[in-house]
């Protein structure tokens, strides 16, 4: 039988929507779906569409399990029983916690204009011609080149709609809140005890806070839970006030990275709330600049 080399049966896969499905996984679930794809290469082996299906199948069930916990998605407002097994969870619930958590359908559709119907059942359509191909017999036997390309296709679109909508999900929620967690995470930087900044110098004072950046890190059946990134500028005092009036002492301008924690209730996702004690200011570059990195490091 001819080598791969000879043979170039194997389905066309777009580079960029391999980078982007494997940007979304774990570091396990980036090796199963690598070792997944390698089946499709043995073009010698009649049966690398069914080991491509069960791997496939099983790195999708591994991500939902790991985007959908079980007690998370029981716990949701939105949670009613669809299968026969008691506290069953479906298929389609774990698509929708991993999109929206325990957000109600009413925000993400009417106000973060989200529509995810369309990716719940490509997903669920993908796994169910999964689970013919894992099931080895006649039909599904030494897969021909078009049946292997239409399945990977469906797959790695199915893959790439789920998580993309998850994407855009959070990115909606944040612009859609974008004055009010800022507003919030300034709030919280300038009420914070900023303890990094008092092991610096005698005294300090807060100039003024960029937040740059603010993301959602995670949904929760109970939470939406934001990260805001930024620069807090302030005056670093060295010395005394009486110091200062003698010319003894200094004052020095200094920016440094700042980030916080802030939460908002998927009842109610305007209402946010400040996560105590969250703010971390980063001096590490400023220390070592300052005392030389061999004794900063050391």
């Amino acid at each position: 039988m001819s080598n791969q080399s000879e043979n170039p049966d194997v389905p066309y896969i777009d580079a960029s929507s391999l980078l982007r499905v494997s940007t979304w996984m774990s570091d396990f679930e980036r090796e199963l779906f690598s070792a997944a794809l390698r089946n499709l290469h043995d073009a010698s082996n009649p049966l690398r569409l069914n080991n491509f299906a069960f791997s496939v199948r099983e790195l999708m069930r591994h991500v939902l399990h790991r985007l959908a916990p079980d007690e998370n998605v029981l716990r949701c407002p939105w949670y009613a029983n669809e299968t026969p097994t008691p506290q069953g969870i479906s298929r389609r619930q774990r698509a929708l916690y991993a999109i929206q958590g325990g957000l109600q359908d009413s925000y993400v559709t009417g106000i973060l204009g989200i529509n995810s119907i369309a990716q719940q059942k490509a997903m669920s359509r993908a796994i169910e011609v999964l689970n013919k191909y894992t099931h080895v017999g006649p039909t599904t036997f030494a897969s021909n080149a078009d049946d292997i390309k239409s399945v990977t296709t469906a797959t790695i679109n199915a893959i790439i709609g789920l998580l993309s909508t998850i994407d855009e999900c959070r990115k909606n929620i944040v612009r859609g809140l974008e004055d009010k967690l800022h507003e919030a995470a300034i709030d919280q930087v300038l009420s914070d005890s900023l303890i990094g900044l008092i092991d610096l110098a005698s005294h300090f004072s807060v100039e003024d806070v960029d937040i740059a950046t603010i993301t959602v890190s995670s949904i929760d059946d109970q939470s939406v839970h934001y990260e805001a990134v930024g620069l807090i500028h302030c005056i670093l005092q060295f010395g005394s006030n009486s110091d200062l009036r003698r010319g003894d002492g200094a004052e020095v301008p200094q920016s440094f990275p700042c980030r916080c924690a802030l939460s908002s209730p998927v009842e109610d996702p305007t209402e946010i709330e400040i996560d105590e004690d969250s703010v971390g200011v980063d001096t590490s570059e400023w220390e070592r600049l300052r005392y030389g990195a061999d004794e900063y490091d050391g």
